[in-house]
């Protein structure tokens, strides 16, 4: 049986050592808790109005309209970004949209609901078109960006014909000197949507979200010397055998086209 005496002493060790830890976490984590986060905001608001009739045709020769908008209409968007910059090598963004909401118009096409009509208070009028992390690896010019973010693929003008839109993906960049650098970049277009198959005897789904992700991955080496301005690019997927299948947004389907929940064989 250990003495009362030696017990009192290993007490008092164990709390001096927890207290001990104790400031060592302290002295580690105060650089964090005191460094200053420094947000900034910024945004687009457009409200338009239109009038006009793009139509030559007025009637088919069964008598049938052939325009099925309105000559006038009203609309508007609203985007706010908000950047978050905790250091030179460290930030985050956020971008937010709200619309495109046409006056007097509830849902849109898709049906959702934009809140546009009387009352508005749409449910589904917010999107995320952006969130991401940026960083510079320390004592480099490598930079990354992580999360949904603007992509397009080199183009002179007017926009690739590629791809040009808002994806989840990985991108880095390095300069390698004034004149060159290289640029990567892992998409990931598509996964989990597919919802499985059943029969007729087994309610339960099988294969769920199996072989269904669409992922690129693209190097492009942009060049620029006076006068000259090139970019060689390569880009390379691997398309799931269910990838296009289960996928439920209408805009999906008619983008990338969409097959039926399958049977089992």
């Amino acid at each position: 049986m250990m003495p009362q005496k030696l017990k009192t002493i290993t007490v008092l060790g164990l709390r001096v050592l927890r207290l001990c830890l104790l400031c060592c976490l302290t002295s580690w984590l105060w650089p964090w808790q005191t460094q200053a986060v420094e947000f900034t905001a910024r945004g687009q608001w457009i409200v338009g109005f239109g009038l006009g009739d793009g139509n030559l045709l007025r009637e088919s020769k069964h008598h049938n309209l052939t325009a099925q908008d309105d000559r006038f209409a009203a609309n508007q968007r609203f985007r706010l970004q908000l950047d978050a910059c905790a250091s030179e090598l460290l930030s985050g963004t956020i971008f937010l949209e709200i619309g495109d909401q046409t006056w007097g118009k509830n849902s849109d096409d898709a049906g959702k609901d934009r809140g546009g009509a009387l009352g508005a208070d749409g449910s589904e009028a917010i999107k995320i078109k952006n969130a991401y992390l940026e960083w510079f690896v320390p004592h480099t010019e490598l930079s990354l960006r992580m999360g949904l973010q603007a992509l397009s693929l080199p183009q002179a003008a007017g926009g690739s014909a590629v791809l040009d839109s808002d994806v989840a993906a990985v991108s880095a960049h390095l300069p390698l000197n004034e004149q060159v650098g290289v640029s990567l970049a892992w998409l990931r277009l598509l996964n989990d949507n597919y919802a499985g198959w059943t029969n007729g005897h087994d309610p339960k789904r099988h294969d769920t979200h199996f072989r269904d992700n669409l992922d690129l991955f693209a190097v492009s080496l942009p060049i620029t010397f006076d006068g000259l301005s090139l970019t060689p690019w390569v880009m390379y997927g691997f398309l799931g055998e269910n990838a296009l299948s289960g996928l439920q947004e209408d805009h999906f389907k008619r983008e990338y086209g969409s097959r039926e929940e399958e049977q089992a064989p």
